[in-house]
């Protein structure tokens, strides 16, 4: 079947960006493009062999005037209305940029949903550019976000978007096949601390918590002389074993401020400790420290010393990636670091103070460089849901609400067909409520 798909000759670099995320890496159609004379209709037309045509409108990048940017907050939409359409997957679709209008011809079909500039919109996450938000660790918050403040957050819109892109195209060409997506649960740890100070945790049973049961097992961690941070790494990789999956264990090789607790993996017992995980078939990612997210001397100090730590435990590296400490990003820089130094993904998008799709979807995706207007080979695995994020952030604590948020997450990426990024740190591993929604989760 042969799919052309003609465009505005405006901003080519981004729409031909979406065009492949949407067309190549999502549905596995081979298409080609090509451009509308000038003065043509706004709008992005999909022809196929034999006459029918799906026309889209375009209500984002033909409005903007020539030599215009379209990184400007008057840009950012305030107003995001519920379409209820035919074809949609959901009751409703949330129209970022568009009119809410789907009309079904014989043979073709016009969409006033924008489904193109919308998602690109929140692929790109463009808008945190412009907005000046930042929370005190200099993070773009969730809830400055479109997503959030027009309440679409907790759903995967681009892929809502793309299941009305797959119900048109069937109306026009029944016949069509798409690439099929597999459920995966996709589980990290961050491994931010691994130090443990014994007099620590017996003073704080006694003093902060004035538990006699947290008293009594680190008392008993004393005895035996044993690291629970450490020990919590095993029954994260023991239990996912049992599920038939593998865990990435994110590690931070270099210190870089005082937000990085230093951590010798050169030493005997910590090679042994990664060995020994390694060759379970657990992943060994980077995390790199705090300051590196925008500075790429000691971005490239602490890929080097990551480089040295998987040679001594003879770990290749190869197909390899991980997370920002701390969620900390720069779009300018940050994916350009990750991209220089050989890394195959990342997976620090999904925001530290709001649970849900940052990106609007549940999918990996190619990552687009908004600045230099060209699209990276690195990879996008969007974190969906980190602990901290519900129980602290999110003050829901240990709530049937807080773990309700989880399980509706991962339902509502199973349905999707996605990738459920669930994080949880060995450090979170403080009370038994700790490993009960640990379990509930990945049984879920």
């Amino acid at each position: 079947m042969n799919i052309r798909v003609a465009i505005p000759p405006q901003f080519t670099q981004e729409r031909e960006y979406i065009l492949e995320v949407f067309f190549r890496h999502y549905l596995g159609l081979s298409y080609t493009v090509e451009y509308l004379p000038e003065g043509s209709e706004p709008c992005w037309i999909i022809r196929m062999d034999d006459g029918p045509e799906i026309v889209v409108e375009d209500h984002f990048f033909s409005r903007i005037p020539q030599g215009r940017d379209y990184r400007e907050a008057s840009r950012i939409p305030t107003t995001v209305v519920r379409a209820k359409l035919p074809m949609t997957p959901e009751e409703d679709i949330p129209v970022v940029y568009g009119r809410p209008f789907l009309e079904v011809g014989a043979p073709s079909v016009r969409c006033g949903v924008d489904i193109f500039s919308s998602a690109f919109f929140m692929l790109s996450r463009w808008e945190e550019t412009v907005l000046p938000d930042r929370d005190d660790y200099q993070r773009f918050p969730g809830s400055s976000s479109v997503a959030y403040k027009q309440g679409f957050l907790l759903r995967p819109i681009v892929n809502e978007y793309l299941e009305l892109l797959k119900n048109m195209l069937r109306s026009v060409a029944p016949a069509i096949q798409f690439k099929k997506h597999t459920f995966q649960q996709r589980v990290s740890c961050d491994v931010d601390l691994l130090r443990y100070n014994h007099l620590r945790k017996i003073a704080g049973a006694i003093i902060k918590y004035r538990s006699f049961k947290k008293l009594k097992k680190s008392l008993e961690n004393l005895r035996r002389w044993k690291n629970p941070l450490e020990e919590n790494m095993f029954f994260i990789a023991k239990l996912n074993e049992g599920l038939g999956q593998r865990v990435e264990f994110n590690i931070i090789p270099l210190s870089t401020g005082p937000h990085d607790e230093p951590i010798n993996y050169r030493s005997a017992s910590k090679r042994k400790l990664l060995s020994q995980l390694a060759e379970r078939g657990h992943l060994i990612g980077f995390h790199p420290g705090f300051n590196t997210s925008d500075n790429p001397e000691l971005f490239a100090q602490s890929v080097a010393r990551y480089r040295q730590i998987l040679e001594n435990i003879h770990y290749p590296f190869s197909d390899v990636g991980g997370r920002q400490h701390f969620l900390k990003w720069s779009h300018e820089i940050t994916p350009q670091l990750w991209e220089a130094h050989g890394f195959s993904y990342d997976s620090t998008l999904g925001y530290a103070d709001r649970a849900g799709f940052r990106c609007g979807t549940c999918w990996p995706f190619p990552v687009f460089d908004i600045f230099r207007k060209k699209t990276l080979r690195l990879m996008e695995v969007p974190l969906i849901v980190m602990e901290y994020t519900v129980i602290k952030y999110e003050n829901l604590e240990y709530s049937a609400e807080a773990l309700s948020r989880f399980f509706y997450l991962k339902s509502v990426t199973k349905k999707y067909d996605g990738v459920f990024t669930f994080l949880w740190h060995n450090s979170h591993f403080e009370t038994e409520k700790d490993f009960e929604f640990y379990e509930a989760i990945l049984k879920a």
